[in-house]
């Protein structure tokens, strides 16, 4: 009796779960079938969030006029400014440059929307030696060339409102200073000036040998600081006007030249007049990444080493744009080097006075793309 009892409880306990798993399944089942609604729903509001903004291109969108060859390796200075013109006119659709630098040097990431742009708009090109290479031949400047007409291209959303881009919204909230262009002082005081984006003080710094004036807060006024110095000798001087939090910096350089003071003349004698000695000494100033004294491209986020030598100068001031590890340093050693990761494409420049007054300088730009 006790055997058939217990069968009977098993044969119940191994029904039972077969029952609440059908349940259970059946409940799943239409759980699934809900999410799946919730889920084609979201999509369907991702695709009308998504066209919200886009860049509507008029007719007229990659227009520039190219005169000449360009291709990987080649600057500005070679080609009176064409790549920044061609870099400007590719970043306007971030389709074909995703990463919208600006450099002036004809990269990696400037090489690879050149190749996009052509395989989109099917450029045959004029020679072999130029096809899938990103070059911009004759085929290619003819296909911007024709372009160009009446018209712009500005990102809009779909209710005719125009929008800035993210770029833009950086570069609104981006902290600058600027200088005025500093013709040479006729006064023993220099009036120095220049411009300011979202700061409220700017500090000074002008030196030659040493820092001859200082001022820690400048004030800035509708965009605008200005300042005068004490008096100070004739001669060259650099100008280094930063941010509080240094995350902003320019350099630039005074010379002073105020007339002498008119002296009694006095009888010649007959000793030979004793002439100041010329210093016929060279200044140099060597600036190099990696090595390299030409710039290089590096991978977004990696390490590059930065160095520096100097002869026969009196004092440098180092400045990265944007901004990395020293920018803003005066540097008192004659070589030197660190090492920093970049996330952007950076200049590094280096400037020093020299043994007969006259500045010296070296720049290098670093080209960073993405890995």
């Amino acid at each position: 009796m006790k055997k058939t009892f217990i069968s009977l409880v098993f044969v119940a306990l191994a029904v039972l779960p077969g029952v609440a798993s059908a349940a259970t399944v059946d409940e799943l089942n239409a759980k699934l079938q809900r999410l799946l609604l919730e889920v084609d729903q979201v999509r369907q509001e991702l695709i009308v969030a998504q066209s919200v903004v886009r860049p509507q291109l008029s007719k007229t969108a990659l227009c520039v006029q190219l005169s000449r060859t360009l291709s990987f390796g080649i600057s500005d200075k070679e080609t009176n400014g064409e790549v920044t013109k061609l870099q400007k006119i590719l970043a306007e659709d971030r389709t074909l440059y995703p990463e919208g630098l600006v450099t002036g040097y004809f990269g990696l990431a400037t090489q690879a929307a050149v190749k996009r742009l052509q395989s989109r708009e099917s450029i045959l090109p004029s020679s072999a030696s130029s096809l899938s290479s990103g070059v911009v031949e004759s085929a290619t400047r003819a296909f911007f060339a024709s372009r160009c007409g009446a018209g712009t291209s500005t990102p809009t959303t779909s209710g005719g409102t125009v929008r800035p881009t993210l770029t833009e919204s950086l570069e609104a909230a981006l902290a600058t200073i600027s200088l005025d262009s500093m013709p040479a002082s006729t006064s023993t005081m220099a009036t120095i000036s220049g411009s300011a984006k979202n700061l409220a003080s700017v500090s000074v710094e002008v030196r030659s040998s040493e820092v001859v004036y200082a001022n820690n807060s400048i004030p800035v006024k509708d965009g605008r600081w200005s300042f005068t110095t004490s008096a100070l000798q004739n001669g060259s001087y650099q100008v280094i006007v930063k941010s509080a939090s240094g995350g902003a910096i320019a350099v630039g350089f005074v010379v002073v030249n105020a007339p002498e003071a008119v002296t009694p003349s006095t009888p010649a004698t007959s000793t030979s007049a004793v002439l100041s000695p010329v210093s016929t000494l060279v200044s140099k100033v060597a600036l190099r990444v990696n090595g390299s004294d030409r710039g290089v491209t590096a991978y977004e986020g990696s390490k590059v080493l930065v160095s520096w030598s100097t002869e026969n100068v009196s004092s440098c001031a180092f400045v990265s744009n944007p901004p990395a590890e020293l920018s803003g340093s005066v540097l008192t050693s004659e070589s030197g080097k660190f090492s920093s990761p970049l996330l952007k494409t950076t200049v590094f420049t280096l400037t020093c006075i020299g043994a007969n007054g006259a500045f010296v300088s070296s720049a290098l730009t670093v080209n960073v793309v993405p890995r």
